[in-house]
């Protein structure tokens, strides 16, 4: 409970606080403990927004109406930063060949995602400032931090008078810092969408055929033996590794003799082996599983903006309203993206973004190689199921089959 007692806590919604207490048995690695600052949430108005609004109607059933409203937003809701220094510790902690965008974090009554920016060059050459307070009024010397959460990630922060006084309990019983998850080194090329992303979209009969067909023609190359596509999907793609790394990774027998000898191709046995894999496959796409180029990465808030609250300053941010910075897309020279996330059950929460990268954003983003950063000043997160920032993923494509299928005018439905 890191010094937490009955008395202490008082009321409390007990179906919350027995989900913030079991935060401590996530699975998890330890990582080295950072010098952390605890910042205030921003929450702002978005005015005017268009919203298909539920509400409970005279009858005392559920109804849902088309309303202009403004919008109470919480900008960084389960989003924190780390400095370069520190992920690189925490790299090294980890084991891993590769730095991090972003770590999903856990501590007694902590949780969320921490993105790496430069927030030490910020306060010196942007806010022109060594100070930062935190939510309880203190000063810290921003030199001396290396991670910054904000109100939503730390659970409990109404029960403790200061960062002190929780770090004297989280000292006292031997509490740690510790990493659920990270973003990986590099997200798949291509990944399968599923039926509610198509069922809930504006296909033709020609435009979902064309959306399907490079599946297709994926199952009639292997099906029609042919030696290189048949390869891929026994063995991987495999860049930076040896013949013998690769098959020491394989666990079929089929696929470690592929690698020396294509002849296999032509055994009856192997064929019925492949053509076994393939028909599942088949089986999926035929629900919809069928590959578009695209990955599922971490939601992040735009980090400029979060830097600007975390230092007191006027909150603009790098993106515009119904942008997104996605560095694949980007470098790819994308224009429009589509973006979902799972589950979802409304057309409304398919949405199209605007690819925007300039040079401050180029500069201010550079460590987020996989993620997809989201404008604040935009319904977006919203619309996708109420999402937040604490690890969430989402979908992004530019496949023009299924950004055209999305009816961009439709509101954000929501409630209460």
């Amino acid at each position: 409970l890191c010094g937490l007692t009955p008395q202490s806590i008082g009321k409390i919604n007990l179906a919350k606080f027995g989900v913030y207490f079991s935060l401590y048995t996530s699975a998890t690695n330890e990582v080295t403990t950072p010098r952390i600052c605890v910042v205030n949430d921003y929450e702002y108005v978005l005015k005017d927004q268009d919203v298909d609004w539920i509400y409970d109607n005279n009858e005392g059933e559920r109804d849902i109406e088309r309303r202009k409203m403004d919008f109470t937003m919480n900008a960084f809701d389960g989003a924190g930063m780390i400095c370069p220094r520190m992920a690189e510790r925490w790299q090294n902690d980890l084991g891993l060949n590769y730095l991090p965008d972003s770590f999903i974090i856990r501590g007694p009554f902590l949780k969320g995602l921490c993105s790496v920016i430069d927030f030490h060059k910020f306060a010196h050459e942007v806010a022109h400032t060594n100070k930062i307070t935190d939510l309880w009024g203190k000063e810290w010397d921003i030199d001396n931090i290396d991670v910054i959460l904000t109100a939503s990630q730390f659970k409990m922060y109404k029960k403790y008078g200061s960062w002190e006084n929780y770090l004297f309990y989280f000292h006292k019983y031997s509490h740690i810092i510790s990493v659920a998850r990270v973003s990986k080194r590099e997200s798949q090329y291509a990944t399968q969408l599923n039926y509610q992303y198509i069922q809930s979209n504006n296909f033709t009969e020609e435009s979902v055929k064309n959306l399907a067909r490079p599946t297709i023609d994926w199952f009639l190359k292997i099906l029609n033996g042919d030696p290189l596509y048949t390869s891929l999907l026994m063995v991987g793609c495999h860049d930076d590794l040896t013949t013998e790394q690769i098959e020491a990774g394989l666990d079929s027998n089929i696929a470690k003799c592929l690698l020396y000898n294509h002849d296999l191709l032509k055994d009856e046995y192997v064929k019925r082996k492949i053509y076994d894999i393939i028909a599942k496959k088949v089986n999926q796409a035929k629900i919809g599983k069928v590959y578009v180029e695209g990955s599922y990465d971490f939601l992040i808030p735009d980090l400029y903006a979060m830097c600007e609250h975390a230092f007191g300053m006027e909150v603009h941010g790098l993106l515009p309203a119904k942008c997104m910075y996605s560095r694949r897309w980007v470098e790819k020279g994308s224009k429009v993206i589509s973006t979902q996330r799972s589950p979802l059950v409304a057309p409304a929460e398919n949405q199209i973004m605007n690819v925007y990268c300039d040079d401050k954003c180029k500069e201010w983003f550079k460590y987020i190689n996989w993620g997809n950063i989201y404008s604040i000043w935009d319904l977006t997160i919203i619309s996708q199921s109420d999402a937040d920032f604490d690890g969430d993923i989402s979908l992004t494509s530019d496949n023009p089959y299924l950004v055209n299928a999305i009816d961009p005018t439709l509101p954000v439905i929501t409630y209460e």
